[in-house]
């Protein structure tokens, strides 16, 4: 295998084998619209086989930092069509990597809604980037089944919005912290329903969601994120070998692209 070789993902081939990790940046309006500095940041990029892009909203309600970009409205679209434009203009391949934060945000960038997330379990020993600086994290905000429902849903729907603005594939982000990694994890989720309580329980929104996407755009056109043994924001697994097996069983099941595995230091979020 050289560097330099065309490679296939999915449905796409790569004109190289190198890729670009997603990176957080927080560069968007505060509606989350990407700009100029965005379309100039991933075009000069473009060089490489495969683009991630850093992170992107699939609802309001899955804001958590500020400043970050969304795609679940009309101009959200609109704005990311200019990006995707511009990279196939220099035969780039660019992903969407679709996001939801859960807890991991503060009520201060949501309109004074408390972030959501699968139990009211804050994240304790560190403090969250908000607009009006650094703040300790709130208690969040249980969700009930139908807004687990509907944010599963949400991811589909965003799947869609990526297709229509360009994107060549979708990334689920289920590592690092945020809300598909809660459900995963005990010091997250201590759920007495079907969406917790046992492994399988705790499964089953990260493979819902998964099922949703698939549905939504095709598994040619999926990936997804995961990053088993990464505590950041406070993530703890009671038996994270046994949990990620049975993710890893369950998703062969299921006929999509690939999945990202995160080897990172405990500091790293993206």
């Amino acid at each position: 295998m050289k560097l330099l070789e065309k490679a296939q993902l999915g449905d796409v081939i790569l004109k190289n084998r190198m890729a670009m990790a997603a990176m957080t940046r927080g560069r968007t309006d505060i509606n989350g619209l990407v700009g100029d500095m965005t379309i100039e940041y991933y075009t000069q990029r473009a060089g490489a086989g495969l683009l991630f892009t850093e992170a992107i909203r699939i609802s309001e309600e899955a804001t958590g930092s500020p400043f970050t970009p969304g795609i679940f409205t009309d101009k959200q679209i609109e704005a990311w069509k200019k990006v995707t434009t511009k990279v196939h203009d220099k035969d780039g391949v660019i992903i969407a990597q679709l996001w939801h934060t859960g807890r991991m945000g503060h009520s201060i960038d949501r309109n004074g809604k408390l972030p959501l997330a699968p139990s009211p379990l804050p994240i304790r020993g560190m403090q969250h980037f908000t607009s009006q600086g650094k703040k300790d994290y709130e208690m969040p905000q249980e969700m009930a089944i139908p807004e687990i429902e509907r944010t599963i849903k949400d991811f589909g729907q965003a799947a869609k919005n990526a297709m229509a603005a360009g994107f060549d594939g979708v990334q689920l982000h289920a590592a690092n912290g945020y809300l598909p990694s809660q459900f995963l994890a005990e010091s997250a989720n201590q759920r007495a329903d079907t969406y917790g309580g046992s492994i399988p329980n705790n499964s089953r929104f990260v493979l819902e969601v998964m099922q949703e996407i698939i549905s939504a755009v095709g598994g040619e056109k999926v990936g997804m994120k995961i990053s088993p043994f990464n505590p950041y924001g406070e993530i703890k697994l009671d038996n994270p070998v046994d949990t990620y097996m049975y993710l890893i069983e369950e998703l062969n099941k299921l006929d999509f692209s690939y999945v990202e595995l995160m080897r990172q230091s405990p500091n790293s979020a993206s």
